[in-house]
Parts: structure tokens; sequence; C-alpha cells
């Protein structure tokens, strides 16, 4: 089965303020506040990358050609399914899933099932991510802020004598929340 999801439609809101980055940063003037906003964004965007989560709701689109009857959703979590296409027409997946000829688990582990998807293309477009920037957990945002914290104390095209160490622990606040399973 081949596969390809896109993104429909980004977060309407970040899962840090520039408040927060600049006490992270102790930071007290406004100069860099387009700065941290354009950080903040790359560093969510790295972070769904590495870890195939949606930190805030977004909607993807999802492609499957030569489905099997079972379709794991990519971009975790997932909380609804917008619409169901197969062979290029629309079904009403709210009717499917209510009499069990659609099954679809939300959450972590997404999963739509049915047989009417074997062999067939198959377009599901869902709403994945955390409810709000609350719901976002801690060591996401810490590691967002670490890397924030990189961007903007290394944001010159060169750097001239300073010595790098690499905290590894950083890298491992994302461990748990590493999507597997998916290329």
């Amino acid at each position: 089965m081949e596969t390809r999801n896109t993104l429909v439609q980004g977060p309407a809101s970040e899962p840090l303020t520039i408040a927060e980055v600049k006490q992270d940063r102790a930071v007290t003037h406004d100069l860099h506040d387009a700065l941290f906003t354009q950080y903040i964004q790359a560093a969510r965007e790295l972070c769904e990358s590495r870890t195939r989560r949606a930190l805030l709701p977004q909607t993807w689109q999802q492609l499957c050609v030569n489905a099997d009857t079972e379709i794991a959703l990519e971009v975790w979590p997932v909380s609804e399914i917008v619409s169901i296409s197969i062979n290029g027409e629309a079904v009403d997946h709210e009717a499917l899933i209510d009499d069990g000829t659609i099954y679809f688990g939300a959450g972590d582990s997404p999963l739509v099932e049915s047989n009417i998807f074997r062999g067939a293309r198959v377009i599901i477009l869902y709403k994945a991510g955390y409810a709000d920037a609350t719901e976002v957990p801690a060591s996401l945002k810490k590691w967002m802020l670490t890397k924030i914290g990189s961007m903007y104390e290394y944001r010159e095209s060169e750097i001239v004598a300073n010595s790098i160490q690499r905290t590894r622990y950083v890298d491992h606040l994302l461990g748990p929340y590493i999507v597997r399973g998916f290329v």
C-alpha cells in the first residue's frame, strides 16, 4: 500500500508564546519578538517532523493507493475523521462508522478499518493534534525551548571562538513521543 500525507491546514496558534520564550531566555526587551515568532514556528515544525505528532489541531489528508483493510493514520494524536473518499467518491463516513462498516480508533495509534477499503484508492481527511497548548506534553515544550535557545544564541551565520558541546538529554525528551513505524 502506497501512502502519502499532506498538511491541509496548519495550526491556528503555537504551543509556546513569545512571553514563555523570553522568560526562558531571560530576555526583557521586544527587539527580537519577530525573531522569536519565527523560532517558535521552526521549533514546532521540527518537533512535529521528528515525532510525527501534531502539537496543535491541524487538518491532514492521507492518500492510500491500493489500500489494505486497515489504514493506520500517520500523524498523531487523531481527534476526528473529516471525510473519506473511496475511488474518488465521497462516502458518508459517519453513518458507516455508526453502523460498524468502518471502525475508527482515535488518539494515539489511530486506525481506520473496513473491508470496503481493500484494493481501493482511499483518501482520508482528518484532524490531528493536542486540543490546545496546555495539553502539549511538557517535555516537548522543553525540547522546543532548548532548540529555540540554540537558534537564538547561535543566530549568526558564523560563530568565532566558541566551543559547542551537545547536550544529549535534549533529544531524549522526544523519545516517548516519537511515532515509530512510518517512513
